[in-house]
């Protein structure tokens, strides 16, 4: 690496300095004083080339306008909603109305014959299932590791809705329509994932 000779403004001394230094750190090693660099621009004009110059900002329409929309950052993870008190209030409220709708909906006689009963318990799982898919397109909005989760791990969509999202009034009507439909739904889903399950050791045991 080659130095260049730079005279000091302050007290004529000569220094010698490294051609890729700084300007910001250029000072005369006799008396300490910023050196000018600017009065031996024809020796380091060769040097300043090689100097690599801070990114610019690409000039939209431009090629690095371009390639810039390849290399976007990563969506960040969404922050939590600050409910207000109003709002909690809202979700409670609509949790304590629906659930106890469900309730003598479900469990009391007057409302609903039998008929009209095994009607409901029939399709009880799908209301589970529509509000699970609902519950994973909802994870993967928000951030993509607990959609994989609530995709793939049985269960944790439910786990994510009640105690990681931040949507109270989901949470709210959720938690509400299970009062009615939460054993019904949890007994169809037992036996049809023990079919499964029988299903699959008989023919392992064949």
């Amino acid at each position: 690496m080659a130095d260049i000779n730079v005279k000091c403004s302050k007290c004529d001394a000569i220094s010698a300095i490294s051609e890729f230094i700084d300007e910001d750190y250029a000072t005369c090693k006799s008396c300490g004083a910023k050196l000018d660099l600017t009065k031996n621009k024809d020796e380091l004009k060769p040097i300043n080339k090689l100097r690599l110059k801070k990114k610019e900002m690409p000039v939209e329409g431009g090629k690095e306008s371009e390639m810039a929309s390849y290399f976007k950052p990563p969506k960040p993870i969404k922050q939590k909603k600050d409910f207000t008190i109003g709002q909690h209030i809202i979700a409670w409220g609509l949790f304590l109305g629906l659930g106890t709708l469900m309730f003598f909906i479900r469990y009391k006689e007057f409302w609903l014959n039998n008929t009209q009963r095994e009607i409901m318990a029939t399709y009880a799982p799908l209301v589970v299932v529509a509000f699970h898919v609902l519950i994973v397109l909802k994870a993967f909005n928000d951030n993509i590791l607990h959609g994989i989760l609530a995709l793939l791990v049985p269960g944790y969509s439910f786990i994510y809705l009640l105690f990681i999202s931040d949507d109270f009034y989901a949470r709210a009507t959720f938690a509400g329509l299970m009062v009615g439909l939460g054993k019904d739904a949890w007994v169809s889903i037992h036996e049809y994932v023990m079919n499964i399950y029988n299903t699959i050791t008989a023919w392992l045991s064949w």
